[in-house]
């Protein structure tokens, strides 16, 4: 009873449970107490049934497993007994009524595939069974023994109250983890709304997205990729904009949630409202879902991209995808974490404060740069206005492109043309943005004189608001 104490209080994490149990278990048989097995068993709240952890054949703990207390006799027992305030039931079994038992226990997901490995290879059965269930306040010692002993009843109390204390000090250290694994999500939540509070232009919005996804692979989580989806006006495709292996996110590409199986889902989540979908792919689904994607240029080039850095192509994932009003995460992992489910949606959340943040930055800057090109053209009017010969047209042609340049536009040369029907056309000030000298007065153009002038004069001729003209190699020449 000491050594189990001294183990129990040497806990440092949830996860030393079975140790302390499997040490409890040894320390049984050292005492001679022959059990054919053994194992602790926790009452699950708000049902008949405990969640039981049995001895394995090679000395340590078996999966866990969900037991009943309202199907077989045994257990419905057993659970009158917790409810009577029973500290010991103990029951014989043979004959008939075990095999039943047997026969029972077989049925169950988790000890049904023991009983049926146990009878393939042989096994042989006892006849008779003695049952020992110690209780404590969150559950009970059950001790299977082949015959009736006299001292075990009272060791088997003693040590369910030793389990007792070892179990209160398991619930205390899963809080006090709880507690600390809430207090470093919300200190990655907090990193990431305080990135998103300091953005300062819509550009940041990529970084403040890195920084989101590093705070989650901080969780130990094996990562393939990650990254946000924005709906489309359309509503039914997205622009995605998903992680380097660097962390940084690539450039973005639209993709259609209503042409391939698997975004159809996502699509059909979205319509239904849900805030998180999973969705586990592996072998030839997964294989025919990645050719589909390199079927599509933009997302090849990603994808290609992040092979030749050595990141390779899974054989299974597991996707997650957390909505939020404007789009959704996703986080593609290689293996299963419903662990992190409730994260994801909580970053999910973080993230539409971050994506809001953008769309007002975004917003904000419109109508800065709209303010800026209402106050060069109000210049380039003004300078019109001013005008008082038609050599004055070159000093207002310098103006509108001085306004140009304070806009980011940087021209290499430009003017004001004017066409006539007859296919000529006067070119005014000419501004030679190269030198800096402004070429003055101007010059008469036949339009048959050059392919881009022929172009030019029949957009004019259309009436197009626009016309653009793409010069390279020997025509550029």
């Amino acid at each position: 009873l000491e050594r189990v104490r001294a183990r129990t209080m040497a806990m440092q994490k949830s996860g030393e449970l079975q140790d302390a149990a499997i040490l409890l278990f040894q320390q049984m048989k050292a005492l001679g107490v022959q059990t054919g097995s053994c194992g602790f068993n926790i009452w699950n709240k708000h049902e008949k049934a405990a969640t039981v952890w049995m001895s394995s054949a090679e000395g340590g703990l078996q999966a866990p497993f969900k037991m009943p207390h309202t199907e077989s006799a045994i257990y419905k027992n057993v659970y009158a007994a917790m409810k009577n305030g029973e500290d010991l039931l103990m029951k014989e079994v043979g004959g008939k009524t075990l095999k039943k038992h047997f026969d029972y226990l077989s049925t169950l997901p988790g000890i049904g595939d023991v009983i049926k490995h146990l009878r393939e290879t042989g096994y042989s059965f006892p006849e008779t069974m003695v049952y020992h269930f110690a209780f404590f306040n969150n559950g009970y010692l059950s001790f299977h023994l082949h015959e009736h002993s006299t001292e075990a009843p009272d060791i088997f109390k003693r040590f369910a109250k030793v389990f007792e204390q070892t179990y209160t000090r398991f619930l205390d250290l899963q809080k006090a983890e709880a507690q600390a694994r809430e207090a470093k999500i919300e200190a990655a939540l907090e990193r990431v709304r305080s990135r998103t509070m300091g953005m300062q232009h819509s550009n940041e919005l990529a970084e403040g997205a890195s920084l989101l996804f590093k705070q989650v692979s901080d969780f130990g989580i094996n990562v393939w990729s990650s990254g946000f989806n924005i709906w489309q006006p359309d509503g039914v495709s997205c622009t995605i904009n998903m992680c380097n292996p660097d962390g940084s996110i690539a450039v973005p590409y639209p993709l259609p949630h209503t042409e391939y199986i698997f975004f159809q889902k996502v699509y059909e989540a979205k319509q239904k409202g849900e805030d998180f979908l999973v969705l586990e792919t592996g072998g030839k689904e997964l294989e025919e879902t990645y050719q589909y994607m390199f079927s599509l240029p933009a997302v090849k080039k990603m994808l290609t991209g992040m092979e030749d850095t050595g990141s390779q192509i899974p054989k299974f994932q597991v996707n997650h995808c957390a909505f939020f009003s404007q789009g959704y995460l996703m986080f593609i992992t290689y293996e299963p974490c419903p662990e992190m489910w409730d994260i994801f949606k909580r970053f999910a959340k973080v993230f539409e404060q971050t994506y809001t943040r953008f769309l007002d930055l975004q917003k904000a800057e419109a109508q800065a740069r709209e303010s800026q090109i209402q106050l060069a053209l109000e210049r380039v009017r003004a300078k019109t206005m001013a005008m008082h010969s038609s050599d004055d047209v070159t000093s207002a042609t310098e103006t509108m492109f001085d306004e140009l340049k304070k806009l980011g536009i940087n021209n290499i040369r430009g003017g004001i043309a004017n066409i006539h029907p007859e296919k000529t056309m006067d070119v005014f000030g000419i501004t030679n943005m190269i030198d800096g000298k402004a070429m003055k007065g101007f010059t008469l153009f036949d339009v048959n004189e050059h392919p881009i002038w022929q172009r030019l004069f029949e957009s004019w001729k259309n009436k197009d608001e626009v016309f653009i003209d793409y010069l390279a190699g020997r025509e550029k020449e």
